[in-house]
């Protein structure tokens, strides 16, 4: 969650008259956090920097989310509220990061599954079931065995393969989810063992 850094970075960048920038974000794969908004708004701060993130998440949200954006902007203010004056993350951050406390991820499940069910088409819907991913993810990784046994491992499996995401960059989706499932001993339903079994 790091929307917040993006603007002062890169007028740190202006202002000291830097000529060109790259931004990496999720390039390897689909399913990245709020990649479709992430890209656009850095795409608006490297036009103008002085640019407020919070007010370009906003425009981006009310015209992407439909009649479910105000929860998706709830969602998105909850995750950026995560990021205190003292926080520090490095380029990598875990789904056991302190920062993710079980409220959080029981309120952004939430506010998504609301968001969800305000989705008037499938156009909406489609976007909003990528945004879930972010959740089911979290879940699945927190807490491997209870997302096995009440079916979160499964949505997410069917989601991030509908976008073909990749979790792990050095690892196919197939493979992350073969790994995931005989590292972590997951427990799961009997209607869904067949589809992971490990070949």
């Amino acid at each position: 969650p790091n929307f917040h850094s993006l603007s002062p970075n890169i007028q740190t960048f202006h202002d000291n008259n830097v000529i060109g920038v790259f931004e990496e974000a999720s390039y390897q794969a689909a399913g990245g956090e709020f990649e479709e908004m992430k890209n656009w708004v850095v795409l608006k701060l490297l036009w103008n920097p002085k640019q407020n993130t919070d007010s370009l998440a906003r425009v981006f949200i009310d015209g992407y989310y439909g009649s479910a954006a105000q929860k998706v902007y709830d969602y998105y203010a909850l995750c950026q509220s995560l990021v205190k004056y003292n926080t520090t993350m490095g380029i990598y951050i875990d789904a056991d990061n302190s920062i993710y406390t079980d409220a959080f991820v029981e309120e952004g499940s939430a506010l998504l599954k609301e968001a969800l069910a305000l989705a008037d088409n499938n156009e909406i819907k489609d976007r909003l079931e990528r945004l879930n991913l972010q959740m089911l993810y979290m879940q699945s990784m927190r807490n491997p065995s209870d997302a096995g046994e009440s079916g979160i491992w499964d949505e997410f499996c069917q989601e991030a393969r509908k976008i073909n995401a990749r979790p792990s960059e050095s690892q196919n989706l197939e493979v992350f989810i073969r790994n995931f499932v005989s590292n972590r001993l997951i427990t799961f339903k009997p209607s869904i063992t067949d589809d992971y079994k490990i070949y």
